[in-house]
């Protein structure tokens, strides 16, 4: 009987994890996808479809082991400013003083903060925990 000494066992088990890990692209893609559909899902639901680009605008970005979930140039920036909430509002009268110096006054109750409304956050954290799992199981082969 022979007793084996060293890290054999775990350079097998590095080996093997590592030639799976060329299939995990295709999960992460996959689940970029359905982060990105859940997230127009979302948005819709909260009233965000109707204004620039849309829910349409919302685009998922994929390169080697790596996808970008998000909004899709300037037309859909409107999108960021909901997930994070902002001002509106910025009314303002203009009139020249005597001097040629323009005064600017903001009308009262003019400047208001619009909450956020997030919807690709919650669609993120929504797949956090499968997303991990799946990655898991395929790089352990189960």
């Amino acid at each position: 009987m022979t007793k084996e000494f060293g890290f054999s066992g775990a350079i097998a088990k590095l080996n093997k994890i590592s030639s799976n890990a060329k299939a995990i692209n295709s999960i992460v893609e996959k689940e970029a996808e359905e982060i990105k559909d859940d997230a127009r899902k979302i948005a819709t639901s909260k009233g965000l479809k109707v204004t620039g680009a849309g829910v349409d605008g919302i685009i998922a970005k994929h390169a080697l082991y790596e996808s970008t979930v998000g909004w899709a140039g300037r037309p859909n920036l409107h999108l960021y400013f909901h997930e994070v909430g902002f001002h509106a509002g910025f009314s303002k009268a203009t009139s020249r003083e005597r001097r040629g110096k323009r005064a600017r006054r903001y009308k009262k109750g003019s400047r208001k903060y619009v909450a956020p409304k997030p919807h690709i956050r919650p669609a993120a954290l929504q797949h956090k925990d499968s997303f991990a799992k799946k990655v898991k199981d395929k790089l352990l082969n189960k």
